[in-house]
């Protein structure tokens, strides 16, 4: 049993799209970490996976609107102050002064969000956030007022969306971790471009790692072409591509089943492609699935697909959980050739990749899958072999664990200007009891 008591600092915890943070989160526990979850948001989902039950951690939901938390605001504003009054309201100013001067509207509830971590974080000696956006910004906040030290996960929308990565403050954040987590050897190399190479030795790749006893290796015979695709309904995805490279299939007489499991923001636009297309009798959209239940899903499937793609606006995924999850059952995959996906998959050996935005071309490949059961047992044993090798979360869990277990305990302290100022205080309030 270690003593490591870590603030956890995520976006929304529970969320169903993010089980490798859940994955994770159990994990740590079970090597004896002490974690507190302290996530920007409420759950939003009615849906949520079993094994959120597992959880022991305490987990704090930070207000999310000033109007309506004013009580919790002020307590933990107050709290916050009375230890450290000078660094307290040097923050405070610097967060009206965004707000007013570079209309950012959410730079007070930042402000307080980072107060009520403080207050609730009890005997916390390190902050780890996931995703180098809102999470990082409150452990950065955090950081300038207690001078705990933190580190970061970084995933994709985080440092690809709009050229995050360009940005001077997330590079600063990222510069002052104490080490930066990428999960992919794509991304690392971008994050280290980005800090410069004497950053790269505080950049890591940990993938994230899927649990092999929820995922039991049955590639059976299939009775039915089933073609499975899971992920939020959103452009990136690409499931506008899989369904007119399903039309394609239905042109050619090729009989199949299409299931999309999943929410988000194109169902309509995807169900009225589906209707024009005339689909609707081949390609479901069923929403969103419990892990149980999507587990069965991926046993029943005869392939998985995922045709993703690069946004204009640099949005991309890296190497999605449903991918492995796939391959860790046995369906083989096709997915396309955007960056670091060769990192899970080396093409016709641990499944296909098709070229992106190529509707005709994916479609060849689903077809290949189909019409060739050796190929699908041999990409399915490769890709489970793959899975067991690189993304086994017994093994990807333990590189996280060495990095948190590395910290310098000395570095939770306060810093000197800190550790005085709160002195100052404490003789100060005492000199006016007596």
């Amino acid at each position: 049993m270690n003593n490591k008591k870590i603030a956890y600092v995520v976006k929304m915890f529970p969320r169903l799209s993010e089980t490798f943070i859940l994955n994770e989160i159990v994990e740590l526990e079970k090597m004896g970490f002490n974690l507190h979850i302290f996530s920007s948001k409420y759950p939003s989902e009615t849906i949520e996976h079993n094994k959120v039950k597992d959880v022991r951690s305490q987990t704090t939901h930070l207000p999310e609107f000033l109007g309506t938390e004013k009580l919790q605001i002020l307590i933990a504003f107050l709290n916050v102050f009375l230890k450290f009054p000078g660094r307290t309201l040097k923050t405070f100013i610097r967060a009206l002064k965004v707000k007013f001067l570079n209309s950012n509207s959410k730079s007070l509830i930042r402000f307080f969000q980072c107060c009520c971590i403080i207050k609730d974080m009890g005997e916390c000696t390190h902050l780890h956030a996931h995703f180098a956006t809102v999470p990082t910004r409150l452990v950065t906040l955090v950081n300038r007022i207690t001078g705990m030290p933190y580190s970061i996960s970084t995933h994709a929308k985080d440092i690809y969306l709009d050229n995050t990565l360009n940005s001077v403050s997330t590079i600063n954040r990222l510069k002052n971790a104490e080490f930066v987590i990428a999960n992919s050897n794509t991304s690392k190399a971008d994050i280290i471009n980005a800090l410069g190479i004497e950053y790269e030795n505080k950049v890591f790749t940990v993938y994230n790692g899927i649990d092999l006893n929820k995922f039991t290796y049955t590639p059976a015979v299939k009775t039915k072409n089933l073609i499975l695709s899971v992920g939020r309904l959103e452009e990136k995805k690409g499931f506008d591509l899989l369904i007119k490279s399903c039309k394609k299939l239905i042109d050619k007489g090729i009989s199949f089943e299409c299931c999309i499991v999943g929410e988000g923001s194109k169902y309509k636009y995807l169900k009225q492609l589906i209707s024009e297309l005339n689909l609707k009798k081949h390609v479901k959209l069923v929403g969103a699935l419990g892990h149980d239940d999507l587990i069965e899903l991926y046993k029943s499937a005869t392939m998985f697909v995922l045709p993703c793609r690069v946004l204009e606006n640099g949005d991309r995924d890296v190497i999605p959980n449903v991918i492995k999850e796939a391959m860790a059952v046995g369906i083989p995959v096709i997915t396309t050739s955007i960056p670091a996906m060769e990192e899970i998959i080396d093409d016709n050996k641990s499944g296909l990749l098709a070229p992106p935005e190529n509707p005709d071309l994916l479609s060849k490949s689903i077809e290949k899958l189909f019409n060739d059961k050796a190929l699908r047992l041999r990409l399915s044993f490769a890709a489970r072999k793959k899975i067991e090798d690189r993304f086994n979360i017994n093994n990807t869990i333990g590189r996280l664990s060495d990095l948190l277990l590395s910290l310098n305990d000395n570095l939770a302290s306060p810093s000197p200007v800190i550790a005085l100022e709160h002195k100052k205080l404490q003789r100060g309030l005492s000199n006016a009891i007596q």
